[in-house]
């Protein structure tokens, strides 16, 4: 296998196609149909006319735009992302900027700062990090814990179900800002909310509801709940054992 480098200096237009290469981008690319490439370096923005696999990392210093993007190795992404497909990586993914996705998503670990909207479906193997909002179409599931820092003054939401293999921890900067979570939330450990709304059953371990968090429908629970005075329970307390969880 040929172990040079592609090198394109001052950003330019690539013929889709495959590469057995790494290719090192000093500027923007444009990349016309297809590419399948060992890894892709960019220091400007990526705009791929079709699919993108890459059986090494992907490293972009701004923004991309693809449909079906599969990586082999890790992910970074410092500007946006624009996926009118999948985005499926063998790897950590990490995203300063906003990213949308009109598929599913899905990685080792998953660290965004910024925005993050899903069609589909997230699925993430280890940990998960989000630092400013999400909006999730379909459902959530994070093999350990998930931890969402709320920023701005919108509404952060998941239509469909959240299962959580740890901890779950919510927690927001402000009082403007809300997450909502449409169906079931399942928590292996320790569900921690602030200004967060369920709007069905929550079962953890221990449940502590922080400021101004609402479950609407029942808790289920093993350990322990603890609610702050500004939070509601609308269903019951139901206390189950560890065989049943």
């Amino acid at each position: 296998m040929n172990n040079r480098a592609l090198i394109i200096r001052g950003g330019g237009v690539l013929q889709g196609g495959e590469y057995d290469v790494p290719i090192k981008v000093f500027g923007g690319l444009k990349v016309n149909g297809d590419l399948i490439a060992k890894s892709l370096e960019c220091a400007g923005s990526v705009v791929i006319d079709g699919d993108a696999e890459f059986s090494d990392n992907l490293v972009v210093r701004g923004s991309i735009v693809a449909n079906d993007l599969v990586i082999n190795g890790d992910c970074s992404i410092n500007g946006g992302a624009r996926i009118h497909g999948d985005l499926e990586c063998s790897g950590d993914v990490e995203i300063h900027g906003g990213i949308r996705i009109e598929g599913d998503l899905k990685c080792s670990e998953l660290r965004i700062s910024g925005g993050i909207m899903i069609m589909g479906d997230i699925s993430v193997n280890e940990d998960c990090v989000v630092n400013g909002g999400l909006k999730v179409e379909g459902d959530l599931e994070v093999k350990e814990s998930l931890t969402i820092k709320l920023s701005g003054r919108g509404i952060s939401e998941v239509k469909g179900e959240i299962k959580i293999g740890e901890n779950l921890k919510v927690f927001s900067e402000n009082e403007k800002s809300r997450f909502i979570v449409h169906d079931e939330v399942n928590v292996g450990n320790e569900a921690y909310l602030e200004y967060t709304e369920i709007r069905a059953d929550l079962k953890a371990r221990s449940v502590f509801l922080g400021r101004y968090a609402i479950v609407r429908g029942d808790i289920y629970y093993i350990d322990r709940v603890n609610l702050d005075p500004t939070a509601k329970v609308e269903g019951k307390l139901i206390r189950i054992a560890s065989r049943d969880f």
